[in-house]
Order: C-alpha cells, then sequence, then structure tokens
C-alpha cells in the first residue's frame, strides 16, 4: 500500500485501496442494546423537559384567576358589575391585558374604564371566591355569584355565597384579606 493510496482513502471513503474502484459505502452496524435502552431515556427526557418549560410559563403568575389561555375571571366583564349590576360575558374584541391576565369587556367604553384604573373595577383576591379565600383556598368562581361591598367587587364560587357573606360581609372580608396578603406573594412567584 502506497502513501497516496492512504491519503486517497481519507478523502474519498468510496475508493477502495486495492483497485482503485469505487466500492459501497462502508456498512452501519445496527444499534447496540445500551443505544436502544438509552434512545428511550432521551425521548422522555425530552419530553419531560418540553412539558416542565410549557407549565412553568403557565404557572408563572397566579395572582390573577385565569384560564390556561389567560382570560381573567372566565372572560367576564368586570366594569359591567358595576354599570349594568349585571354579570356579563365580555367579547374578544374588547380584550386589555393587566397583570399578565386578559381582560374582556362587552364595549370600548368599559374596556377604556377599565384601563384608566383596574384596581377600581378588578375583583378583589384576583377574582378568586372571597369565601374559599377567607378559608385558604384559591377556590373558582361563578361569574354569576358576586356580591359589591364598599365599592370592592367580591365574586365567589357558588349563587348561594354572596347570600351568606351579604348578611355580614365584613369579617369575611377582613379574614380573606389576611389571607391574602400571605397567599398574594406565593401566587406571583410561581
Amino acid at each position: 500500500m502506497k502513501l497516496s493510496d492512504i491519503r486517497l482513502r481519507q478523502y474519498c471513503p468510496f475508493t477502495s485501496l486495492t483497485a482503485g474502484n469505487l466500492t459501497p459505502p462502508l456498512r452501519r452496524m445496527p444499534p447496540t442494546a445500551d443505544a436502544l435502552i438509552r434512545l428511550p431515556l432521551t425521548v422522555m427526557s425530552a419530553v419531560l423537559l418540553f412539558v416542565f418549560i410549557s407549565l412553568s410559563a403557565y404557572a408563572s403568575d397566579q395572582s390573577i384567576n385565569k384560564n390556561w389561555r389567560s382570560i381573567a375571571i372566565k372572560g367576564y366583564d368586570p366594569v359591567a358589575y358595576f354599570t349594568m349590576r349585571s354579570a356579563v360575558e365580555g367579547k374578544k374584541q374588547f380584550e386589555h391585558t393587566w397583570q399578565d391576565a386578559r381582560w374582556r369587556f362587552v364595549s370600548q367604553e368599559h374596556l377604556d374604564l377599565f384601563a384608566a384604573d383596574p384596581a377600581l373595577y378588578a375583583p378583589q383576591f384576583g377574582g378568586y371566591c372571597a369565601q374559599g379565600m377567607k378559608l385558604g383556598r384559591k377556590a373558582s368562581i361563578d361569574p354569576h355569584a358576586w356580591l359589591i361591598v364598599d365599592g370592592e367587587l367580591f365574586l365567589n364560587y357558588s349563587v348561594d355565597a354572596p347570600d351568606a357573606m351579604a348578611s355580614n360581609p365584613k369579617p369575611i372580608i377582613e379574614e380573606a384579606d389576611l389571607v391574602w396578603d400571605r397567599l398574594k406573594p406565593l401566587l406571583k412567584g410561581r
């Protein structure tokens, strides 16, 4: 074997060292058992990484009651509770982003009112159930279960809850405020 043959082999793997003819490329060896074991683990690791990243992005800030699409208080208009004295579902075309949540409104006028002073119209406890917050729970709500006390909107999990709360709201609100003050910083960090 000559040195020129070796150099030719380094640059052209299809060249035969003996005859100088083209030969088929080297055959790949089947994967070893070790490689077959590592493949599912690699795929599983990639899937878990994707799920972790997705969930961490979703759970970045849960201080506002919102769904997986970041729509606050189930898409209901928070301003309508004050102006229309009713639970009214907002429309997609009237949407405003505040505190990493998408708030929907029935009209541009309501959207403008909210944008000017969100804290005035946003429900207390991030839109979570007031009764549940008193118990230390981040409970879901029924948008039709609401109550305005001293100019503040409180949402509840059931249409029966506002009636129970309306008879004596101050102690419930005070207890829920204490829990919310401890819970809110924890929800912001998620």
